[in-house]
This record gives C-alpha cells, sequence and structure tokens, in this order.
C-alpha cells in the first residue's frame, strides 16, 4: 500500500514535471504525510533523513544553480521515507536514468551532438568556476525534468529491494 501511494505521487510529479517544469507541490506533502504516518513513532529517523538529503543538495543548487527547488524537496522527502543509505542509493539510480534516458531522447530528437558541446561547455564553466553563469544562458527546454527520473528511478530500487539485488 506504501508502494503504490509513493508511485502514485511520482507518477503525478513525473507527468506535471514532464509538462510544466515543475515539481507540484501536492505530490511533496502526500510524500511528506506518508512519511509522517510511517514514522511518527521514530520521528528523528523521518528527520534525518529528510536533512541529509535537504542540506548538501540546497548547498550544491546555491553554488552551481543546477537543480531545481522541487527536485531538493522531493529528494529530501524521500530520504525522510527511505533512509539516508537507500536514499543515497536511491538518488544514484534516479541520476543514471536521468542521464540515460536524457541521452536516448536527445539522441531520438537528433541533438545528441548539441547536448554534447552543452556538456563540455558546463565541465568547463564548472572548472573556471563560472557554472552559475552559463546555467542561466540555458534554455528551459534544454534543461533536464529531473522529477520524471523519480518514478523509474524508484521502480528500479523497488525491484532491487524485492528480488534482493540492493
Amino acid at each position: 500500500m506504501v508502494s503504490m501511494i509513493v508511485i502514485f505521487s511520482l507518477a503525478l510529479t513525473a507527468y506535471i514535471d514532464i509538462k510544466k517544469r515543475e515539481i507540484p507541490h501536492i505530490s511533496v506533502i502526500l510524500l511528506l504525510c506518508l512519511g509522517i504516518y510511517l514514522h511518527w513513532q521514530e520521528p528523528l529517523f523521518f528527520l534525518i533523513g529528510i536533512f541529509s538529503m535537504f542540506i548538501p543538495l540546497l548547498l550544491f543548487s546555491l553554488v552551481t544553480g543546477s537543480l531545481g527547488e522541487g527536485d531538493i524537496k522531493l529528494f529530501a522527502v524521500m530520504g525522510g521515507i527511505m533512509g539516508i543509505m537507500d536514499c543515497l542509493l536511491f538518488f544514484g539510480i534516479v541520476n543514471l536514468t536521468s542521464i540515460a534516458g536524457e541521452l536516448l531522447y536527445r539522441a531520438y530528437k537528433g541533438e545528441l551532438r548539441k547536448i554534447m558541446v552543452q556538456q563540455k561547455e558546463l565541465a568547463l564553466s564548472f572548472i573556471n568556476g563560472t557554472s552559475k553563469s552559463f546555467i542561466e544562458q540555458v534554455k528551459p527546454e534544454d534543461t533536464v525534468p529531473l522529477g520524471a527520473y523519480f518514478l523509474p528511478g524508484y521502480l528500479i530500487y523497488y525491484m532491487g529491494v524485492i528480488y534482493g539485488v540492493f
């Protein structure tokens, strides 16, 4: 039942993030309520999970400007539900899924060369310390809707837990 609520919320998030490029507040609130319900007897576990994801991702976003606020909130709430170690694994799976998904999507659209050049320029801007100004110049249609990859990432994580891979 819990996984069905998470899957529903992440499916809603994926749909809205693809269409509007924003994470819906209702998904974050639904997952937050679910986390409070699951961990009402151990609130410290829940809070540590939230802050262990929220603080590093917020700092990363402030330094680079490359992660949306909704993505940070969603990762933080998932950290509260899953715990630190499981959420770090989930974080890695979501990022790898988003990289693979975007490469396939860009290759399908014939934009793979363009995105590779952008990534090279972004890497150089990180080295030069000008990543924030570079990211501000990127068009919204060239960004990755990370919220869309939470659902496949969660499904991969969930199947891995069920079948004992993780």
